[in-house]
């Protein structure tokens, strides 16, 4: 292309110089000779070889002039259709982010209601294991209770009854004699382990 149009500058200095060297002439008019007057001939030679220069320009050019704009339209027809498609491409990404947008705020309320439905039945089983384990030590609670009464009365009989013998065998002592005495202890502390 620039070929082309470089060769077209050089045959338009060539067909231009012969109008430079006329007006360099002064273009054949003299003040001397006479009354200056429109030189019809002088136009008529300039226009004829100005539109000699219009049909020869055209008549070389036509093929690259064409050539320019038709590859110039498609230039621009590429462009309209790149812009076409990435409007395009740009509305489907609007609407994936649009949707997926939707879908998070979907998602997020679900999964907001999810955790506080999580979060409440995770309270309701503490606050169930917190009363099992409160029943729980007050069960045992109660056991250790009664077995420290069993414990305390079992010690108390013991000690009573250890008070019961000590007592008797004074008494014993008192009124009974040796051999009867040594008789009768020993049936009594057979009945108290019968009654143990």
């Amino acid at each position: 292309m620039k070929q082309r149009t470089s060769t077209l500058l050089i045959i338009s200095a060539l067909l231009l110089t012969p109008f430079l060297a006329f007006a360099a002439g002064s273009g054949g008019h003299s003040n001397e000779h006479g009354p200056v007057g429109i030189p019809w001939h002088h136009i008529l030679v300039q226009v004829a070889n100005l539109g000699g220069l219009l049909i020869f320009l055209a008549w070389v050019l036509r093929k690259t002039v064409s050539q320019y704009f038709a590859e110039r339209r498609q230039v621009y027809l590429d462009l309209v259709q790149k812009a076409d498609s990435a409007k395009l491409q740009a509305e489907q990404n609007r609407r994936d982010i649009a949707s997926r947008l939707q879908n998070l705020e979907a998602t997020t309320q679900n999964s907001l209601q999810q955790a506080q439905a999580e979060a409440a039945e995770l309270q309701s089983r503490i606050v169930k294991e917190a009363k099992e384990l409160a029943e729980k030590l007050r069960a045992e609670a109660e056991r250790a209770a009664k077995f420290e009464v069993e414990k305390a009365k079992n010690e108390l009989r013991a000690e009573m009854l250890a008070k019961a013998v000590e007592a008797a065998r004074a008494a014993l002592k008192e009124k009974v004699g040796g051999p009867e005495q040594k008789k009768l202890q020993s049936e009594f502390v057979e009945k108290i382990q019968v009654v143990q």
